[in-house]
């Protein structure tokens, strides 16, 4: 097993480092792992160039220190219908009537541009199809998790999302402008179509 120091994420853990993040842990533990994340990066300054906090990465990067044995995280927090869940978050429960293993295992698929002029045939379904084929083999590889779940949105308003329908994507509903543990989420996502394909192959759906 390694051993500290640790370089996750571009950043290197040693074991002063360890104590700072296990103290955090401690303070926040009881408002879930989304504050853990934030409060570290706020402690370390640690922000993408646009100044967000690089919340993905910290939560990632604990992580992979709970796998290696350094730290034990809370468990994460859920909520039954009622809860204050976007759309999408309610249907991981409901696609093989059993919940998924995280929600670290699901995957936001960032939105791409095809330039009006240009005229191929099927291009989109077909560039979304060659992604999904190797991504799950490249993501595990470098982040050391599987994923089971790729989802994007669409704004429904504008689009149909033809090209994702094409690729199998599935569209169980809309965003209601809620992420993870109730929090609000962009304004620009909220109302938004959420479509999902299933890439791990004991889920219905998935690509073979």
């Amino acid at each position: 097993m390694a051993q500290p120091p640790y370089t996750i994420r571009g950043r290197e853990i040693g074991p002063d480092d360890l104590e700072i993040i296990r103290s955090c842990i401690r303070e926040h533990r009881r408002k879930g792992r989304s504050e853990i994340s934030r409060a570290l990066c706020r402690l370390w300054d640690w922000k993408q160039p646009n100044g967000w906090l690089k919340d993905r990465a910290c939560r990632d990067l604990l992580l992979a220190l709970e796998r290696h044995g350094e730290i034990q995280l809370p468990p994460r927090k859920t909520s039954g219908p009622q809860g204050k869940k976007h759309v999408c978050t309610q249907g991981y429960l409901f696609l093989d009537q059993r919940p998924l293993e995280g929600k670290d295992q699901v995957i936001n698929n960032v939105p791409f541009l095809i330039l009006p002029w240009v005229r191929v045939k099927h291009l989109a379904s077909k560039i979304l199809a060659a992604n999904t084929k190797v991504l799950r083999e490249d993501w595990a590889a470098f982040y050391h998790t599987p994923i089971q779940l790729l989802e994007t949105f669409v704004d429904l308003s504008r689009f149909t999302g033809t090209s994702y329908r094409a690729a199998n994507w599935q569209l169980p509903g809309r965003d209601q402008g809620l992420g993870e543990e109730g929090e609000p989420i962009h304004l620009s996502r909220a109302g938004q179509g959420c479509f999902r394909l299933p890439v791990e192959p004991s889920l219905p759906g998935a690509p073979p």
